[in-house]
């Protein structure tokens, strides 16, 4: 039906940066259609005169709890893309916890692919998992869900200390993921079935996007890492118990 419900909301608007931060614990306690944190671009306007945008950060330092259906910790929006600016912006995954089903703990979705330069949408949104841990836990729950291309930024990697993204990787703006896969039939990296077609190649999992993926102790039928569409290497070593 359309509805959906918001925890903290990143609003790109006129050209000006801005920081979303949760220091707390965003409970996504029942029903469906929750999100813990969102971001979109709101409306663009003149950059003149302004700091630049890409001090912008949407950053989750507390922890998200998921204990809803059909639901999201961190998500983007989509509202408009003017101008052709890419949505710019760090984004520090901290510490969600996924329970429930069928929820998602991060997402990067299919979004403007019909738009000029829409495949660019992400290229300068990037993710880092440093210093927390997506903990995929319930029933058929994903850690994190890719459906679009999110590489190529050199602004915002190099404001917050990271290297600038190779842009030949299509998923470059994603770092140092953590998650553990827990509970029934659930998936810690989705190469989701709706993967954007403008962006065919494989994606490489390396010890730049990828700290650790592992099985706790309750998983049941669980995947670490699949691909519906499209191709995948996973190029770190993983130790499995």
């Amino acid at each position: 039906d359309g509805h959906m419900t918001v925890g903290v909301e990143f609003q790109f608007y006129q050209a000006l940066p801005a920081k979303a931060i949760n220091e707390g614990t965003i409970n996504l306690q029942s029903g469906t259609n929750l999100f813990g944190m969102t971001a979109m671009i709101e409306r663009d306007g003149s950059s003149s005169g302004k700091r630049p945008l890409y001090e912008s950060s949407l950053e989750n330092r507390g922890k998200i709890a998921i204990n809803s259906n059909e639901s999201i910790g961190i998500d983007f929006a989509k509202y408009r893309f003017e101008n052709q600016k890419a949505l710019t912006i760090y984004v520090g995954l901290g510490n969600i916890e996924i329970n429930g089903e069928k929820n998602y703990g991060a997402r990067v979705p299919q979004i403007w692919d019909e738009a000029a330069n829409g495949k660019n949408y992400f290229q300068e949104t990037v993710i880092d998992g440093a210093g927390g841990e997506i903990s995929v836990n319930g029933k058929e729950n994903v850690g994190i869900s890719l459906s679009k291309q999110i590489t190529g930024s050199t602004t915002v990697t190099g404001y917050n200390g990271l290297d600038v993204s190779d842009s030949t990787d299509i998923i470059g703006n994603i770092r140092n993921l953590n998650i553990k896969v827990n509970g029934e039939k659930t998936v810690g990296i989705l190469r989701n079935s709706n993967f954007s077609n403008l962006s065919p190649e494989t994606i490489k999992f390396t010890n730049k996007n990828l700290s650790s993926l592992s099985f706790g102790n309750d998983a049941k039928d669980s995947i670490l890492i699949r691909s519906d569409k499209y191709g995948i290497i996973l190029e770190k070593n993983l130790d499995l118990d």
